[in-house]
């Protein structure tokens, strides 16, 4: 099967280029849409196949609380017009709710049409079944999608491989066999080894046939002088990313404190393994 490239995050790119940590970075693609537009080229320089659209935390609740409801049309237009100059883009959600990734429709469908122009969409980062409710409404509006969903782990109390609200890797490939997905993944998480989220594609891997995402970070960040840190340069991280392969991700790249040069770094990997 041939594999694909997911770009890198826009969250600590951004960071990295000026943003303050607790900027609310879907307002970038107005105010910075320069900048938003460098991280995109740098990752298609570093050979991208799939850009995200600057809009992970881009929901109804998020932008009630900020009073900035009305600018979610334009900011959205703005995510997916910034990343379709340089490839397929897929709007990228991550969850709406601390209660749940997704507790109601509405709020979802109005995220998804603020998002309206881009080529697919990714639920990303996430945690409970809401994440296969989610799918069912969009699917209601955009049969002409792609959805991709990725869900975040880290070990539980027991050592086991689980979500954040406790579903293990099985469970959420049964429920993703019949939910019409173009993918399933795993990104993010805490105290992630690589051999940790191989494992989970492997789970994965034996329960169902879709195509697997693997994006996990740079490591675990600590902090130096107020500044976050990610322990994984380029070359420590493509060093262990054969077993992202070996365990059948096919769409690849990686979550937070990634760059361009990890991603050059994974693709010079994939080519040593004659699987680019």
């Amino acid at each position: 099967m041939k594999h694909a490239w997911f770009e890198g995050p826009l969250g600590t790119e951004l960071i990295r280029r000026g943003a303050r940590a607790d900027s609310f970075l879907p307002e970038w693609n107005e105010s910075h849409p320069e900048i938003v537009d460098a991280v995109h080229a740098a990752y298609a320089s570093a050979g991208a196949d799939l850009f995200l659209a600057n809009s992970f935390t881009l929901n109804p609740p998020e932008l009630a609380r900020r009073g900035m409801t009305a600018n979610g049309p334009r900011w959205g237009t703005a995510a997916v017009a910034l990343a379709e100059k340089h490839g397929v883009t897929l709007g990228d959600l991550g969850p709406i709710s601390r209660s749940a990734d997704f507790p109601n429709e509405g709020d979802l469908r109005t995220a998804v049409e603020w998002l309206g122009d881009a080529d697919g969409i990714l639920l990303e980062t996430l945690s409970d079944v809401t994440a296969f409710d989610a799918v069912r409404w969009i699917r209601r509006e955009r049969t002409d999608w792609p959805i991709y969903v990725s869900f975040a782990f880290r070990r539980d109390a027991d050592g086991d491989l689980r979500t954040y609200r406790g579903l293990d890797p099985a469970t959420i490939a049964e429920l993703a066999n019949d939910a019409g997905l173009a993918a399933l993944g795993v990104n993010c998480g805490l105290d992630l080894s690589m051999a940790d989220v191989a494992s989970i594609v492997a789970q994965f891997r034996e329960r169902t046939t879709l195509p697997l995402i693997a994006r996990p970070n740079a490591g675990t960040p600590y902090q130096v002088g107020g500044t976050w840190t990610w322990p994984l340069d380029a070359d420590a991280f493509a060093r262990n990313f054969r077993s992202l392969i070996d365990a059948g991700a096919t769409l690849l790249g990686g979550c937070c404190g990634t760059t361009p040069e990890h991603l050059l770094a994974m693709r010079a990997a994939a080519e040593d393994l004659l699987l680019s």
